[in-house]
């Protein structure tokens, strides 16, 4: 029995919606606005399904939509921090995110179990603030005030954080890649 298209959608988006949360939560910092975006990134997408080509992966033409509407929202913004994003910034980490997508396995729960097994990978205190940001959703004035330590040095651990958490999945991605291959 074929689907109608609004039921398609939502099985898309439902498959997508977690990896577009962290692409979006990835690039604007501040929460509501992350659900704002992510929102109208979902009605954006529904307006424009007829301009979605199948052939492509529906994950990149959302995270394309959210890199579009997280630009405009920060040159809406225009403080400080829309120096911080620039297009070509969204397009690397689209970019990244695709290659998570496809290097991964093809669900997400294998792309989290490999991140959760990761974040085990890190030390104590960079495993902790990881948590205390990303799990339990704490400012980084919070965790630093927790850990004794200046709000830049939390930044600065966290960053370091992500791109050796980048670095793990990619190794688990090429992991992967060689045990199917040898399959």
């Amino acid at each position: 029995m074929a689907r109608d298209p609004k039921q398609l959608f939502e099985i898309l988006i439902n498959d997508q919606r977690d990896m577009l949360w962290g692409y979006l939560r990835s690039t604007v910092y501040d929460r509501h606005a992350a659900e704002d975006l992510f929102q109208e990134v979902i009605l954006v997408a529904w307006r424009r399904l007829d301009d979605y080509d199948s052939d492509r992966p529906f994950g990149a033409w959302l995270r394309g939509i959210a890199g579009k509407l997280v630009l405009a929202y920060f040159r809406k913004k225009a403080t400080r921090s829309a120096a911080l994003v620039e297009e070509d910034t969204l397009n690397a980490l689209a970019l990244r995110f695709s290659q998570i997508e496809e290097g991964i396995g093809n669900d997400w729960n294998e792309r989290l179990e490999a991140l959760l097994a990761c974040i085990e990978n890190l030390n104590d205190e960079d495993r902790g603030i990881v948590r205390a940001h990303y799990f339990q959703a704490l400012q980084c004035k919070d965790i630093a005030d927790s850990h004794s330590l200046g709000i830049e040095a939390i930044k600065k651990r966290l960053q370091r954080a992500r791109a050796a958490l980048a670095d793990c999945i990619t190794r688990k991605s090429h992991r992967e890649e060689v045990v199917h291959y040898g399959s």
